[in-house]
């Protein structure tokens, strides 16, 4: 009819997608960093065979997701339809995906003493990932994350980093042995740059 658009042109062709890469959403690569070669290996038996480390220095999120017809323009309200939450964050993706394929996984970071602090280490420990080393932060809630997501997958977060902008250099220092006796590290970019550095 006139005047009414379809789907594929309120969404975007299949070609524009394609140019525009993967969704906002999507999970980015790790970054991979490998320690030094003459440290002194860790490995565990368990259940039979060996298993490397994988210590994951990163960010621990709360995602609050909510459904929206379309997402609002400057100044604009939206209702909302459906609100949803899960754990996130890129360093606790990271972790939850290394240690449901099997391998054994320690998670270094900072998440507040809030009720989404409680609930994020809740759901690491339920993947069987050691939180034993993240410490939690009085003076600053969790770190969280706001994603609105219209009917075409197109998103808009706003993120607020809490508690892991305090994974400093210094809680890396007192972490240090722990981290350097792992055999895979992986970090992110959603805690400090000079931590990762």
């Amino acid at each position: 009819r006139a005047g009414t658009k379809d789907r594929g042109s309120l969404c975007g062709s299949a070609s524009m997608r394609s140019r525009r890469g993967p969704q906002r959403g999507a999970k980015g690569s790790p970054r991979v960093g490998s320690l030094p070669a003459d440290r002194t290996r860790l490995r565990v038996t368990a259940g039979g065979g060996e298993h490397d480390v994988i210590a994951v220095l990163g960010s621990a999120n709360m995602d609050i997701v909510m459904e929206v017809s379309r997402l609002p323009r400057s100044g604009e309200t939206v209702v909302g339809n459906r609100v949803r939450r899960y754990p996130g964050g890129k360093g606790a993706n990271q972790a939850v995906a290394a240690a449901r394929s099997g391998e054994l996984v320690r998670f270094y970071g900072k998440v507040g003493t809030d009720a989404f602090g409680d609930e994020l280490l809740a759901g690491l420990r339920e993947d069987g990932i050691d939180v034993s080393a993240v410490e939690r932060v009085s003076d600053v809630p969790t770190g969280l994350a706001t994603i609105l997501v219209d009917g075409c997958g197109e998103n808009s977060i706003v993120y607020a980093s809490g508690a892991n902008s305090h994974v400093d250099p210094a809680y890396v220092d007192r972490e240090f042995e722990g981290l350097r006796s792992a055999d895979v590290l992986l970090m992110q970019f959603e805690i400090p740059l000079e931590t990762v550095a």
